[in-house]
């Protein structure tokens, strides 16, 4: 995937769309207004804190189209590990998975 073609804006509003949710429910998760998300959805760029703050809301890994500028596609490796929390906060693990790496985390209902 060239890294130039690449509109972050329109790529996060088709995840949205694809999770069929809807832009306010992505407001509410991001702490924005939904006049932030529709400018969003216009936005070539976006900083990488907001970004990741709506990777977890999505549970999409948005940054794995910046994988070519490292030289070269990295193969698509996927694992799974199932964790037992005994607490419904997860906040906790979710800093500690922003510090050390790219994992997604969903909660098992």
């Amino acid at each position: 995937m060239d890294v130039d073609k690449i509109h972050i804006g329109q790529l996060i509003k088709k995840v949205v769309r694809d999770n069929n949710m809807k832009d306010v429910d992505l407001a509410k998760k991001i702490g924005k207004s939904r006049q932030n998300i529709y400018d969003l959805y216009k936005r070539n760029d976006v900083e990488v804190k907001l970004l990741l703050t709506i990777c977890h809301a999505l549970n999409y890994d948005f940054f794995h189209c910046l994988y070519p500028l490292r030289g070269g596609e990295l193969p698509e490796t996927e694992v799974s590990i199932q964790l037992k929390v005994k607490s419904d906060n997860l906040d906790d693990l979710f800093k500690w998975v922003s510090e050390n790496g790219n994992i997604s985390i969903s909660k098992k209902q």
